[in-house]
């Protein structure tokens, strides 16, 4: 038997977590880790809602091929 799972991204509460770390360290920039496509789940979109949405100006990523 198959089973399909779905994957779904709360974009809000994304956004309400990167409020409760920005107010644990107040007048501190966050930079924001992107993993590899985000296995599948859309990083573009992620991307830009973070810069977008959440003024957040920094990115990193683990290894080079992940750039």
């Amino acid at each position: 038997m198959r089973f399909r799972t779905r994957l779904q991204i709360d974009l809000q509460l994304l956004a309400q977590n990167h409020a409760a770390i920005k107010s644990l360290s107040p007048g501190k920039d966050v930079i924001f880790m992107v993993k590899a496509e985000w296995y599948g789940h859309g990083m573009v979109a992620m991307v830009q809602f973070a810069q977008e949405q959440l003024g957040i100006k920094e990115f990193g990523v683990a290894t080079l091929g992940e750039a």
